[in-house]
């Protein structure tokens, strides 16, 4: 099973400081809004697009993932 339009799949980078480098907040938001137009869509974090593997999010990673991913541009 792969990404298909109700189902997105995004891998989290973080740099050598642990901020988050991916998903790009821009790149994200055009996906939110690109799923808001279907019905039933699903957004993981986590999981590596190409590879279809589970790479996870460190837990002391996850107030900066939440911040990052409410910023504005």
């Amino acid at each position: 099973m792969g990404e298909d339009s109700p189902l997105e799949l995004k891998g989290l980078v973080l740099d050598s400081g642990c901020k988050v480098s991916k998903p790009h907040p821009d790149g994200l938001s055009d996906e939110l809004a690109a799923m808001g137009n279907a019905a039933g869509s699903l957004l993981i974090l986590g999981v590596d697009d190409k590879r279809r593997e589970v790479v996870g999010i460190p837990v002391e990673q996850l107030d900066r993932l939440e911040a990052h991913s409410s910023s504005s541009p």
